[in-house]
């Protein structure tokens, strides 16, 4: 099994045992495929890739505020938790 396997197999799990994980829950296919494509970074360090995730999970909160017309998802909160789940799934 590789290490996204690993990841995708574990972070629902963990996303949903952190704080702020009713503003986690819709993001989590985000934060998902944001971890996929930041693996697909080869020449990107680690922070690098953890700042493209929270880049995409940040985006994502916006245009789903505007699309609302209303702050539906807190975007620095998401952003804060993202990186809390991000830390949490890599230290597994």
């Amino acid at each position: 099994m590789n290490w996204l396997a690993i990841v995708k197999a574990l972070a629902p799990i963990v996303l949903a045992h952190l704080p702020h994980a009713e503003t986690l829950a819709p993001l989590a296919p985000t934060i998902l495929h944001g971890i996929e494509t930041a693996e697909q970074l080869a020449a990107a360090s680690g922070p690098a890739k953890r700042a493209h995730v929270l880049e995409l999970v940040a985006t994502v909160a916006a245009a789903t505020n505007t699309a609302r017309g209303k702050t539906v998802i807190d975007s620095v909160v998401a952003v804060e938790a993202a990186g809390t789940a991000i830390d949490t799934v890599v230290s597994v």
